[in-house]
């Protein structure tokens, strides 16, 4: 079981989006308690099905022994009362025979024939036996009865036998009659174990003579009891420790496939439940909402006069006190199809700042990434529509980013793109030069800005590819006559560099670094105050 237990939480780690996990907290207290709960919730169902097997086998045990007992007690209570018929008879007509004679032997015989259960009738005088089936005569029998019935009929329980030397039987009398009943053919007509433990009783008051011997009650597991013919007679039935241990164990072999099966749907269950609770989807939907995620502003310049023109939003998230590495969470959202869920808070947080930055800053846009996903139907365009009237976003204070290796020439995204640039959102392609995007390949997407990969800017000034490839791609962009951007600037060496081939925007970190709205606004506001 430990084994299974170690295979499962093996297998969740590779299987439930765990590598995100891992890189997002490898020393967090939250991955801990992923575990712990793991292992919690595995170790809680194997003890509960342990212990519902374990009850269950023991219960079923109970009930079929129980059901088998009311069963064999019911016949053994039937076969005491044919038995025991022959008493009501006897003594009850007028003696119409010589004692003894011939005709009274043979009305003996006829009561005897009755029953198989009864062994010999006597017929007694002054407590001697005078006559019986067998031909004994003088034959004493104890004087005085165990019990005395209201209807007359005198029991002296287990005797020894006035026929068979060396048995005891049960000895009742009516009137004048002595029947002797044996114990043994009561039950030997009942197909019962030969280690079910019967009792047949008679009860006068609170004193019960028993048909068959008393159980042991000491090696008894369980006894049952069942008072039958208003109380008089009272059947007695038990199972000895070792039979229901042995139907016990037998059971619990029987109940071992269902126990797997159980413990396999409860840790099939707990799979899922740890997976969904601890998988990216669920993390995304939970942060959401409770403030998890933020936005920051890195400015974007205008690099011939240093005043800033806009910010590019970036999504940060913040898991325990961590920050989560962007790019990885965002390429896992995708995967998952979170990321418009992502891009809707920033989009929303966005237009909720951008009522305080259009106050302070002189024709202000927003640079906001989305993804190929949002271009899948028409519901980014609906959502920027609902923007505009809820918070009074203006469609130029809006520039919408997507990769390079993101666009396609698919059918559905172009005509979203079209539509988004109709309404009066500018589009930019982002990090270009990491793709393969051809000239020709350009004109045909409804472009307004080019943002150059940081990679290129870096090797600016310090590699001779990038010396050769970064004027390139600036002159493919000027002659499709689009605006481009440039990021990672660090050094006043690039901005200058960049500056000299025409490019007319930049960001970096030599410009400020991305700031929640508040940051932002006491960095920047002083140089650049609307005129």
């Amino acid at each position: 079981m430990l084994l299974m237990l170690k295979k499962l939480i093996e297998y969740m780690k590779e299987k439930m989006y765990w590598p995100f996990f891992s890189e997002m907290v490898s020393s967090n207290c939250r991955r801990q308690q992923a575990f712990k709960n793991v292992l919690l919730y595995n170790m809680l169902c194997f003890f509960t099905v342990f212990l519902l097997s374990f009850f269950c086998s023991w219960g079923w045990t109970y009930y079929t022994f129980k059901e088998y007992l009311n069963t064999y007690s019911n016949q053994l209570y039937l076969n005491g009362i044919r038995a025991f018929n022959v008493m009501r008879e006897l003594g009850t007509h007028p003696e119409e025979f010589e004692v003894c004679s011939k005709s009274h032997l043979q009305y003996i015989n006829q009561q005897l024939y009755k029953s198989s259960h009864v062994m010999s009738i006597s017929y007694v005088v002054d407590g001697n036996i005078v006559c019986n089936n067998k031909g004994i005569k003088n034959y004493g029998i104890p004087t005085d009865p165990s019990i005395t019935m209201d209807n007359g009929v005198r029991i002296w329980g287990y005797w020894p036998s006035a026929t068979l030397y060396g048995l005891n039987h049960l000895v009742a009398g009516r009137g004048a009659y002595i029947v002797e009943f044996n114990p043994l053919s009561i039950l030997s007509s009942l197909d019962i174990n030969q280690k079910l433990k019967p009792l047949l009783s008679i009860r006068h008051g609170e004193y019960y003579v028993g048909f068959t011997e008393p159980l042991p009650y000491a090696d008894l597991a369980f006894y049952y009891e069942k008072n039958i013919f208003s109380g008089q007679y009272l059947v007695e039935m038990g199972i000895s420790n070792a039979q229901f241990k042995s139907a016990w164990k037998r059971y619990w072999i029987y109940f071992l496939p269902a126990n797997l099966a159980i413990i396999l749907i409860g840790f099939i269950y707990i799979f899922f439940r740890v997976q969904s609770q601890y998988s990216l989807d669920h993390l995304i939907s939970r942060g959401l909402p409770d403030d998890e995620f933020h936005v920051l502003y890195q400015p974007i310049v205008e690099l011939k006069t240093e005043r800033i023109i806009g910010a590019e939003a970036l999504i940060r998230w913040d898991f325990d006190g961590q920050l989560i590495n962007t790019d990885y969470f965002i390429s896992q959202a995708e995967l998952m199809g979170k990321i418009s869920d992502i891009t809707r808070f920033v989009l929303t947080k966005s237009a909720k700042d951008m009522v305080v930055l259009r106050e302070n800053f002189q024709d202000f846009s927003v640079s906001i990434n989305v993804a190929p996903q949002d271009l899948q139907d028409d519901w980014l365009l609906v959502f920027l529509q609902e923007l505009e009237v809820q918070y009074g976003l203006r469609p130029a204070e809006v520039k919408l980013e997507l990769t390079e290796r993101g666009i396609t020439k698919d059918k559905e995204m172009l005509a979203q793109l079209n539509a988004l640039r109709c309404a009066g959102y500018r589009l930019a392609i982002d990090d270009f030069g990491t793709g393969y995007s051809s000239l020709s390949y350009l004109h045909a997407l409804p472009l307004d800005l080019l943002k150059i990969d940081r990679s290129f800017v870096a090797t600016l000034c310090s590699d001779a590819i990038g010396r050769s490839v970064t004027p390139n791609i600036i002159a493919m962009a000027h002659k499709l006559d689009l605006t481009i951007i440039a990021e990672g600037i660090e050094t006043k060496e690039q901005h200058k560099a960049l500056l000299d081939l025409g490019v007319q925007w930049g960001q970096g970190w030599l410009f400020g670094k991305a700031e929640p709205i508040n940051d932002f606004l006491g960095a920047y506001l002083l140089r650049n105050r609307p005129k």
